[in-house]
């Protein structure tokens, strides 16, 4: 229950049917509530407008439902609690095992629901309500989560002086992470600082992405410097690398290195961003000179070249080999295209539209 591989039964291929019957996230939202919880699809459509699920993802939806069932909560339970619904399921997963780790002992629907207000209590308020047994000591619970008992023996010091859940899990974390990655307590907070999401993730999960970076071959200098990583969910690059690490002839690993951020892109998106290249005829040539591509977000591929398709000074671009730098630099390309446009020059390579050189060129 606790794992970050939870079996999704709900068929895909549902969701793709209704998506082809209808352009509103509405209907394929309601039809996939009604299919799960066996409503009506009047009661559906009227849940998805109370509580602002019309554009939710399908399959993000699903796998909330799917994910709450995992936790043992009954169908009831998970209507009666809307927010288990509206946040992505992976923000589910990660204050769920957090909060166990943390001392909670009965991980209710509404407690998972409101996670981040509980975890600003103090704990003696937490242990007033029967969340955390009176017994419990939170920081002992969390250290006892350190793989390397080293380490933990390390971090283990007195935190009397934290009474906030919040405050304890943080100091924690940070004496676990700059232990860890052999880093300054400077670096650590900048990291925190940074990167938000660290701060409330789970021990397990943020051990796990250390793992996984350093497989690749990452440093823990470059762990603290692409701090991103470490709130990252570690199936994403571990199914990547299974499952796609070939795809377009690229070789996935190596490519990881050179673009960090493909290891925190979840894999169905590598998927979409591939399959709407294709829709546009974009060569796997093409594609291998551009892997970061897909660690863009697919309707921002999608839209992109749309614009590039739509443009007479573009258009000719899309069987270029270097058409895939114009959607990365999107902006920077857009920018540069005004400035040529504007000082009526013609006939420039398409790297000046992309890289950095643009004005210097220009001066030249």
């Amino acid at each position: 229950m606790l794992g970050y591989y939870f079996t999704f039964r709900y068929s895909f291929r549902k969701i793709t049917h209704f998506s082809q019957f209808s352009n509103s996230t509405n209907v394929v939202n309601s039809q996939i509530l009604s299919d799960l919880f066996g409503i009506s699809c009047n009661e559906a459509n009227l849940y998805v407008d109370k509580h602002k699920l019309q554009h939710k993802d399908g399959e993000l939806l699903a796998q909330s439902v799917e994910l709450c069932r995992s936790f043992g909560y009954q169908n009831m339970d998970i209507l009666n609690t809307p927010n288990l619904l509206t946040v992505h399921p992976l923000e589910l997963i990660q204050h769920y095992k957090a909060l166990h780790e943390g001392g909670f002992n009965d991980i209710t629907p509404h407690v998972l629901a409101k996670a981040r207000t509980y975890m600003r209590r103090l704990i003696i308020q937490l242990k007033a309500k029967n969340l955390i047994p009176y017994s419990t000591n939170v920081p002992e619970m969390l250290i006892s989560y350190i793989e390397d008992k080293n380490i933990a023996e390390r971090v283990r010091k007195n935190y009397r002086n934290k009474k906030i859940w919040n405050d304890i899990h943080l100091e924690v974390l940070k004496n676990f992470l700059r232990i860890r990655l052999n880093g300054t307590k400077d670096e650590i907070d900048n990291l925190i600082r940074i990167h938000k999401f660290v701060r409330n993730k789970s021990f397990r999960v943020i051990q796990e992405n250390i793992k996984v970076a350093q497989s690749l071959g990452f440093e823990p200098r470059k762990i603290i410097k692409y701090g991103y990583l470490l709130a990252s969910c570690p199936s994403y690059a571990e199914t990547t690398l299974r499952d796609l690490g070939n795809i377009a002839g690229i070789d996935m690993k190596r490519a990881m290195r050179l673009y960090p951020k493909l290891m925190i892109t979840p894999p169905r998106n590598i998927i979409k961003t591939y399959g709407i290249l294709k829709q546009f005829d974009i060569p796997d040539e093409t594609i291998r000179q551009q892997p970061n591509v897909f660690h863009m977000a697919p309707q921002t591929v999608r839209v992109r070249l749309q614009e590039i398709e739509n443009s007479p000074d573009l258009k000719l671009l899309l069987q270029h080999p270097k058409i895939l730098a114009l959607v990365v630099h999107h902006n920077r390309a857009n920018d540069r295209l005004s400035f040529l446009q504007q000082s009526q020059i013609r006939c420039v390579p398409l790297t000046i539209l992309s890289n950095n050189i643009v004005e210097n060129n220009i001066k030249n």
